[in-house]
């Protein structure tokens, strides 16, 4: 969604006090729109109408808030921000919950809702959080945490130093990857389905059913990899750990290994196909946890 441009009249507020001021204008359903706030709050929520809407509370020194669209485009944002000196903005925007959404910010938090289309978002030290189905959700920050809720086709998450924590209540459909560097990574789902989950020093957890034609590869280099998978469990499991141990508690039954890789067939696994895990860390531990019975 980054290599789009195009023109369109801008509706621009002269330096806003500290008044709330209401905007709106129509949109396609599908409409790219380009949402840029650094320094706030900017909330984004997907709504069944063909417009957009637009509260804004920008205050005095805050920059000059600009909105306008063409039908198909849209930009909406604050601009002559200084996120080192500047008082924060608020936006709260509602979209065509099928709209193409690009959403750029360096401290504020970011907060979309409701949307089906796409998403992408990108901060600096700004939290995200994203809550809804959509059908491709592309997230990034260095220093903000990232928080899903719900359901989405294609997921992929790029953090630094924050956590990333993936709950889906519904069963995780789509295919996720998620790469940290400092922060740790948790994924809960009822289903899980495909998932990628790389950090250098956080931790791994991952909770959930993991349907039979399941695919889940975890990487850490110095932190632990936990696994809670709900029974029956049918898979083939792949565990590294070059300095750490490997622990699997099957059926309730604990058996506890030393450094090395430690390969396993659970259920029916083998017979039928099965699921796919691989774990591996360097100085972590290891533990799968199942209270599958067979």
């Amino acid at each position: 969604m980054r290599s789009w441009l195009f023109a369109l009249p801008l509706l621009v507020a002269g330096t806003v006090h500290a008044q709330e001021r209401h905007l709106g204008f129509r949109l396609d359903p599908s409409a790219a729109i380009r949402i840029h706030n650094l320094v706030g709050t900017t909330t984004v929520i997907g709504w069944d109408r063909d417009s957009a809407d637009i509260v804004a509370r920008v205050p005095a020194g805050g920059g000059r808030l600009y909105a306008g669209g063409i039908g198909d485009a849209a930009k909406i944002g604050v601009e002559g921000q200084d996120p080192s000196r500047m008082p924060g903005s608020d936006l709260t925007i509602r979209v065509p919950a099928d709209a193409r959404v690009w959403i750029k910010s360096a401290s504020a938090a970011v907060r979309v809702e409701s949307m089906v289309g796409e998403v992408e978002a990108v901060a600096v030290t700004g939290e995200l959080r994203l809550a809804g189905s959509p059908r491709v959700a592309l997230l990034e920050t260095i220093d903000g945490n990232v928080s899903v809720q719900g359901i989405a086709g294609v997921l992929r998450v790029r953090a630094g130093s924050g956590t990333v924590t993936i709950d889906d209540p519904k069963g995780q459909r789509g295919d996720v990857s998620v790469t940290s560097v400092q922060g740790g990574i948790t994924l809960a789902a009822p289903v899980l389905l495909t998932a990628r989950l790389e950090t250098v020093s956080g931790d791994i957890e991952v909770r959930g059913h993991l349907s039979g034609s399941g695919r889940l590869d975890l990487e850490t280099h110095g932190g632990d990899v936990h696994l809670a998978l709900a029974p029956p469990v049918d898979a083939r499991l792949e565990l590294t750990s070059v300095a750490g141990d490997v622990v699997t508690v099957i059926d309730g039954r604990e058996t506890r290994r030393g450094a090395g890789t430690v390969s396993l067939l659970v259920g029916a696994a083998g017979k039928k196909g099965g699921a796919q895990v691989t774990a591996r860390t360097f100085k972590g531990t290891i533990r799968v946890d199942s209270n599958a019975s067979r």
